[in-house]
């Protein structure tokens, strides 16, 4: 009968319990009924799986990070005490993506200036454009 019980009894299933009648038993029978703190229980571990994992993409980030930062170091290695490659690469490991007009003005260099520097670190172009081209670490 549609008119009967709960306006969209006609939308659950048969034989299946709505997840709202299930919470108000479990809160009328408390001291019986212990499955509200197992329910708890979980709900923690899901959030601390969850936690977990986002803990491992940080590590996972700043692992890339760190390895990038040795290799763009390693081709410091001799360059002219004037040199502006190492703000480069303190600027690149800073944003995750830095354009022509970013490192001319953070470095006070010239547009072929900045693109000779992003040529000797090596960072690979990001947007795919010629127009305005952005580059970042991989």
């Amino acid at each position: 009968m549609l008119g009967a019980g709960r306006p969209y009894d006609c939308l659950d299933p048969p034989g299946t319990v709505a997840p709202s009648f299930i919470l108000k038993k479990l809160a009328a029978y408390r001291r019986q009924n212990r499955l509200d703190l197992a329910i708890q229980e979980i709900g923690r571990i899901v959030r601390t799986l969850f936690t977990l994992d986002w803990l491992d993409f940080g590590l996972k980030e700043h692992d890339r990070l760190l390895i990038a930062k040795e290799r763009m170091e390693r081709v410091l290695r001799g360059r002219r005490a004037s040199s502006k490659l190492p703000a480069l690469v303190d600027l690149v490991l800073s944003r995750p993506l830095v354009s022509t007009g970013t490192i001319q003005k953070a470095l006070k260099v010239l547009r072929q200036g900045a693109l000779d520097l992003i040529g000797e670190i090596s960072l690979r172009e990001m947007t795919g454009r010629g127009s305005f081209r952005a580059w970042g670490i991989v």
